[in-house]
């Protein structure tokens, strides 16, 4: 990904079915150093002009472990934002947490078992109680690390997708099947985040990219890390359910994802 004084306007084709989860993955280990539909808003005027073709700074590879936060700013104020007041104007932003190493405290949520949920260092959640979205350095950097600069980003517009969610009021799930339904949503708005990123010239292509790879195929390599095996329990999609959620939100904008 470029930030806004760096972009390109290359268009981009769909390398992947992409999808993300909520649920937070096993802690990795890591050195002490490094460790209904709704009509479709009218876009705006600069929404059909690329914003620059000057060369710039890539997002890929330029944050460490220790600068995570600094990659968590700089997405939310370039990408994140900007996305939601254009495509929900009025629609008020979520807070945004970035929480270190070590770090921890309580959510106005509960979890799974209905305790009182705690953000943690692992933590990459949305909660509706605080509409805050609780971004950890460890799972970040874990899909910083593994998967280059659009996978995390992508994985925060799958919160703001549950962001959207409540805001506009749709139920929150009771039971797993719901959890299924409402988590697949979530994806397909942020395949609604994706196509608002590419129509700007926001995303890299392979040719353009350090690492050699599209952004749409950095995020393909979140599947592994984030899916959902097939199950009766299972509260997640499955690689091939999420991943056609995210492709109706790329492909067919808002009203592709059901929203009232």
């Amino acid at each position: 990904m470029r930030t806004r004084s760096a972009v390109t306007a290359a268009a981009l084709t769909l390398v992947g079915l992409l999808a993300l989860a909520c649920a937070i993955p096993e802690a990795p280990e890591y050195p002490d150093e490094a460790p209904a539909e709704v009509p479709e808003p009218e876009p705006t005027t600069d929404a059909e002009t690329p914003v620059s073709n000057e060369p710039g700074r890539s997002m890929e590879g330029r944050f460490s472990y220790a600068t995570m936060d600094e990659y968590v700013n700089e997405v939310v104020a370039e990408f994140m934002n900007p996305w939601l007041t254009d495509t929900w104007p009025g629609m008020r932003t979520p807070l945004v947490m970035y929480v270190g190493r070590g770090d921890g405290g309580p959510q106005n949520c509960t979890d799974a078992d209905g305790e009182p949920a705690y953000y943690t260092g692992y933590s990459y959640e949305y909660c509706p109680g605080d509409e805050t979205v609780y971004v950890g350095q460890e799972t970040l950097w874990e899909f910083y690390s593994e998967t280059g600069d659009a996978g995390p980003a992508m994985g925060i517009a799958h919160e703001y997708g549950h962001h959207v969610q409540f805001m506009l009021g749709v139920p929150a799930p009771r039971t797993s099947a719901q959890s299924v339904n409402y988590e697949n949503q979530a994806d397909c708005i942020s395949g609604v985040w994706a196509r608002w990123m590419e129509r700007r010239g926001y995303l890299e292509t392979a040719e353009n990219s350090p690492n050699g790879r599209s952004d749409l195929e950095d995020i393909d390599l979140m599947f592994p890390i984030i899916a959902s095996a097939e199950g009766a329990d299972r509260d997640h999609g499955t690689i091939e359910e999420r991943a056609q959620a995210f492709n109706d939100g790329y492909r067919g904008g808002v009203r592709a994802c059901g929203l009232a």
